[in-house]
């Protein structure tokens, strides 16, 4: 390349750098973009975006917690299970249907959590190293059920952010992900495969408290 060629190609960089500076603008607000796409109740928010990407949304009553694991664990043809938590283990223990509980991820056929938060917008999880297995349990797992409450669901990723900081006020989470629906790889050729990266398949369990009444 001679000379003149390379300050042809160095000042069309530079114009083109010039023109993007100038069309940017220093702020846009979320609210403003995703206003007219979002409902008022986070809860309807979270089911239509988690049901989006792929998940798979369950509603039960806390009466109705062990029947409806119970359901699931056989529909799902699960045996071996990994479990982050010990409360959360003692129900599964309780269901006496002959699971068999590991403590090596890679080798189960689900795990089990609870999270920090979910999000309405994105449909996402919120896990942190503050839970037990925090960084890997909702990652290697080829399915992965998480439990969570109404009150945890919160607007947006700042929100969810500015929660976890109240929460952990003096050592915030070294490490926070957040989770969206089954792992998505996709290769050169645009071949989308489910499943290589992560879990092929998640389940956000609502435990809700509200009477049938």
């Amino acid at each position: 390349m001679n000379s003149q060629s390379r300050l042809s190609i160095l000042n069309k960089i530079k114009l083109a750098n010039t023109t993007c500076e100038s069309d940017i603008k220093t702020h846009i607000p979320f609210d403003t973009i995703f206003k007219n796409n979002e409902s008022g109740n986070l809860l309807e928010t979270f089911i239509k975006n988690f049901e989006k990407v792929s998940g798979n949304f369950i509603d039960v009553k806390q009466a109705q917690l062990n029947n409806k694991l119970i359901e699931l664990i056989q529909q799902k043809n699960w045996r071996k299970i990994f479990v982050g938590d010990d409360p959360l283990k003692l129900i599964l223990e309780r269901l006496n249907i002959g699971l068999e509980f590991t403590t090596r991820i890679i080798e189960c056929d689900v795990s089990f959590t609870y999270c920090e938060l979910a999000v309405a917008r994105t449909g996402s999880f919120v896990f942190s190293s503050a839970l037990n297995y925090g960084r890997s349990a909702s990652v290697y797992a080829p399915e992965q059920v998480t439990i969570f409450y109404e009150n945890q669901i919160v607007q947006d990723e700042t929100t969810a952010l500015v929660a976890l900081k109240q929460k952990y006020p003096n050592q915030f989470p070294s490490s926070v992900s957040f989770a969206t629906g089954p792992s998505r790889t996709a290769d050169i050729e645009k071949t989308l495969v489910v499943g290589i990266h992560g879990p092929k398949a998640v389940y956000a369990l609502l435990l809700n408290n509200q009477d049938d009444s």
